[in-house]
């Protein structure tokens, strides 16, 4: 069953019932809760896989960079990342995980 999104306005073929967002507009929702509670005074957490946002002022740091533009998004460990906006530092945790699938090679015949 299709559904319109109020966040977009985009017809979506899968929400489940108990959605009210599309997954895009639940992910910026998310965000900007994350950057009103930083804004606020409060450490909410910053933890996600979809973008690093500063923990001083909230600014959302671009994620899809080339290697070479932003090597600590591809090096595990702790990084001292300087933030565009507030040019303050703060540290960013790097965690990376490696999925393996195999399949039987084609046999010669």
């Amino acid at each position: 069953m299709e559904k319109i999104c109020p966040g977009c306005g985009k017809i979506k073929s899968f929400l489940f019932s108990w959605e009210k967002l599309c997954y895009t507009c639940n992910k910026e929702k998310e965000l900007k809760e994350i950057q009103k509670a930083i804004r606020n005074g409060e450490d909410p957490g910053t933890c996600s896989s979809d973008y690093v946002i500063c923990p001083y002022c909230g600014n959302e740091i671009e994620t899809n960079y080339e290697y070479e533009d932003f090597p600590e998004l591809y090096k595990e460990g702790d990084h001292e990342i300087e933030c565009p906006e507030c040019e303050k530092t703060f540290i960013m945790e790097t965690s990376i995980s490696y999925y393996y699938e195999t399949r039987k090679a084609e046999e010669d015949e």
